[in-house]
């Protein structure tokens, strides 16, 4: 039976919660990809892990805690070239079936490996598509990336930011100012550019930000600590900004790699790529 679109000021199932989320379950219930022993023992009772319709390719110790090593978040100010993030008109089909389903994208079949995330996305009001078009490849700007983080974190109802404002060039009646602001009061981003402040809001959003920004809306004020100190990936050695957050997405693995070895963190990163990685690490 066809489940309706969820009001954005009911979803109480979301992320944190410890039930199915709407449109992102399916049965029988499977090992995630990519997900060891000990990490499937972590996942929340009553929530399932959501199966594209063909197999994806692809207690605080004495440990410092990690720090990022640079001022700002190293974002650059070229214009993005994502899609509008408009509302869907598409309808949308309970994906617990485990059966072909729709949630109203028209441009990624069913059978795609990344189906699963983009639908559990768009169900649940964080991803939109414009004109049922998802626009995959496109690449997302930093402003959308806060926007997406925050609707996950706040389950959908994303509290007015609180105080004054913080960055030059995200002003209040900026259309993402809401969830940039209250990034930044979360202590989530610092910007781009601390002079000014500045937060590139156009800017292509990479792996590097999405590790960033990801794992800091994970673990709040940074409290969390690193399994390993050796660098996992060969470029992204010990020095390097991101280092330890993109360290510790791998530790959880929510891999966001492009190669074996590489994680290539000045990498743009696409809209199906983002989605994939959301609902690996905040969902499934």
């Amino acid at each position: 039976m066809a489940n309706p679109p969820l009001p954005l000021g009911q979803l109480a199932l979301f992320v944190f919660m410890g039930a199915a989320l709407p449109g992102c379950e399916s049965d029988p219930v499977r090992p995630p990809l990519n997900m060891g022993p000990a990490e499937q023992g972590m996942l929340p009772p009553g929530w399932r892990n959501p199966q594209p319709t063909v197999p994806t390719p692809d207690a605080k110790t004495t440990q410092p805690k990690a720090k990022i090593t640079s001022t700002a978040d190293s974002g650059a100010s070229t214009p993005d070239s994502g899609t509008t993030d408009t509302p869907d008109g598409g309808g949308t089909t309970d994906l617990r079936s485990g059966t072909s389903t729709s949630c109203g994208i028209t441009d990624i079949p069913s059978t795609h490996p990344q189906y699963t995330a983009a639908c559990c996305m768009v169900i649940n009001q964080v991803m939109r598509t414009n004109g049922g078009k998802f626009a995959p490849n496109d690449e997302l700007s930093r402003a959308e990336m806060a926007k997406h983080l925050m609707m996950m974190r706040y389950k959908g109802q994303v509290p007015m930011p609180i105080g004054r404002h913080r960055f030059t060039d995200v002003p209040l009646h900026h259309p993402y100012y809401r969830y940039v602001q209250k990034m930044k009061e979360e202590h989530i981003t610092k910007g781009c550019d601390l002079i000014g402040p500045r937060f590139c809001p156009d800017g292509k959003a990479t792996n590097g930000h999405a590790a960033v920004l990801c794992v800091r809306t994970k673990y709040p004020n940074g409290n969390f600590t690193l399994r390993s100190q050796q660098p996992h990936f060969t470029d992204v050695p010990s020095t390097h900004w991101a280092f330890p957050f993109i360290q510790k997405l791998h530790e959880d693995q929510a891999n966001l790699n492009c190669a074996a070895s590489k994680f290539c963190p000045d990498l743009p990163i696409s809209r199906i790529r983002w989605a994939r990685l959301l609902h690996t690490y905040f969902v499934r």
